[in-house]
Order: structure tokens, then C-alpha cells, then sequence
């Protein structure tokens, strides 16, 4: 990581009473829960724009057909 970038984390940081370490942690965590719920609102979007024969069967029941006959 640049050294000035760890400057201004370290600096971020202090001023919220957080190590280098918690600081990154409380980052990467809220991006992966921000990324997450992005991708579920585009694939709860996509499902909702497309209707899907799924002969008789749950989308569950096709998962595990799907993992069972690899």
C-alpha cells in the first residue's frame, strides 16, 4: 500500500479513536455488506424482470439436482 495513503488511514484513523487496523477492518466490512446488497438488488431486479419455467420444480430443488449430478 503507498506510504501516503497509509498516512491518511493512520490520520482517519486517530481521529476516530481507531487503531490502523480496526479502521481498515470497519471499512472492508461495510464495503462487502454495501457490495452485497448491490448485487442482491440487481439480481432480485433480474428475477423480477424474467419469468422463469422451472418444469414444476423449486429453484431450491434445481440447485441441488444441479449439485448432485456434477
Amino acid at each position: 500500500m503507498p506510504e501516503d495513503l497509509l498516512t491518511q488511514v493512520d490520520e482517519a484513523a486517530q481521529t476516530r479513536g481507531e487503531t490502523r487496523s480496526g479502521f481498515i477492518q470497519r471499512i472492508a466490512e461495510h464495503e462487502i455488506v454495501e457490495s452485497n446488497a448491490q448485487l442482491r438488488k440487481e439480481l432480485e431486479e433480474l428475477f423480477d424482470s424474467h419469468t422463469v419455467d422451472l418444469g414444476g420444480n423449486s429453484a431450491a430443488e434445481l440447485v441441488r439436482w444441479g449439485r448432485d449430478h456434477r
